[in-house]
């Protein structure tokens, strides 16, 4: 069964395992090398603590007591949405995201924005966001992947 939740700085060092799994073993075959490299390196424990610790909001899904995907909202922007590679095809994002959803509604938020990973855009679209626009989206060195800015109204009644 999976428990999804708001996270706590304690789920920090799972939400990195799930990160790194997930870019390195999913995000591979829309990215070079050397860019995943450095998308599943980039981030620590500490920088989720922190990011935490600044107001975004974390989600995570468990199963088993085990971090299996998370999710990370900040202001009106959908930042992050990841699943472990062994968990995929298991209703986990969708969870994630209708958590993350409902929550942006609650904080009064009538749209969502995010810019997808390539490998990540047609389950946006089934899920009712839109865009096509080519963005990129900056790594720690200042070297920027390819993305799609897409973006979703909510609708207070039942996310639309």
């Amino acid at each position: 069964m999976i428990n999804v939740r708001q996270a706590t700085e304690r789920d920090a060092e799972g939400i990195l395992e799930v990160h790194v799994r997930s870019v390195s073993e999913i995000c591979g075959s829309h990215y070079p090398p050397e860019q995943i490299d450095e998308w599943a390196g980039s981030k620590t424990a500490e920088f989720f603590r922190a990011s935490m610790a600044e107001g975004e909001v974390f989600v995570v899904a468990e199963a088993d007591s085990r971090i299996v995907g998370f999710g990370v909202l900040a202001d009106a922007e959908l930042r992050a949405l990841f699943v472990d590679p062994q968990n995929t095809g298991k209703n986990i994002a969708s969870q994630i995201l209708e958590m993350l959803e409902q929550m942006a509604i609650e904080m009064g938020l009538r749209e969502l924005h995010l810019k997808a990973s390539l490998n990540a855009v047609e389950f946006y679209r089934r899920k009712g966001y839109h865009g096509e626009k080519p963005v990129g989206h900056e790594l720690a060195s200042g070297t920027k992947m390819a993305c799609i800015a897409m973006s979703k109204v909510l609708d207070s009644g039942g996310v639309s």
